[in-house]
């Protein structure tokens, strides 16, 4: 249970108290690493 409150806690964190630059710098990051990863299997 404890596990699970600290996930819904990141989700909170990441659905409204990031700042729109800082979740802009995720966003593109999780995009650069999922294309990484999809070039690299190609």
């Amino acid at each position: 249970t404890e596990k699970k409150f600290v996930i819904e806690a990141i989700s909170e964190l990441y659905r409204g108290q990031i700042p729109s630059k800082l979740k802009l710098k995720l966003d593109t990051y999780v995009y650069e690493t999922k294309v990484k990863k999809v070039k690299g299997a190609a």
